[in-house]
This record gives C-alpha cells, sequence and structure tokens, in this order.
C-alpha cells in the first residue's frame, strides 16, 4: 500500500511540475540548433569537411564506424 501511494505522489507532483512549466512558459531544456555557416543538419551531414572535422576532434577518445560514433 506504502508503495502505491507513493507512486501516486510522485506521479502527481511530477504532472502538476509539467503543467505548471507549461502555464510559465519554462523549458529546462533549451531547443538546438545545428546551424553552422547556413547549413542545416542534413547539409551537416552530406557535408565531407564537417564529417572529416567531427573525426579528428573526437578521435582522442571515440572512434567513428561508418555513420555511428562510440565513446
Amino acid at each position: 500500500m506504502n508503495r502505491v501511494l507513493l507512486f501516486l505522489t510522485i506521479f502527481s507532483f511530477g504532472y502538476v511540475f509539467n503543467d505548471i512549466l507549461k502555464e510559465y512558459n519554462l523549458n529546462i531544456i533549451d531547443k538546438v540548433k545545428a546551424d553552422v555557416a547556413g547549413m542545416d543538419y542534413r547539409e551537416l551531414r552530406r557535408d565531407r569537411d564537417f564529417k572529416r572535422a567531427v573525426r579528428h576532434v573526437i578521435s582522442g577518445n571515440c572512434y567513428v564506424d561508418g555513420s555511428y560514433v562510440y565513446c
């Protein structure tokens, strides 16, 4: 019974907190925009120089396998 009450309390708190954020138009996480030199993310995915620069930056701790990056 205590677990059910705890679950309902946590759920209700999250629901109310979400409503408060919407009411005051608050965002906890900012929106991200992929815009480099006027190119959106689709154009950046096709740009060879951008891909090469990303591979160079992450080469220290991560590795690239095709279009995937593993860290």
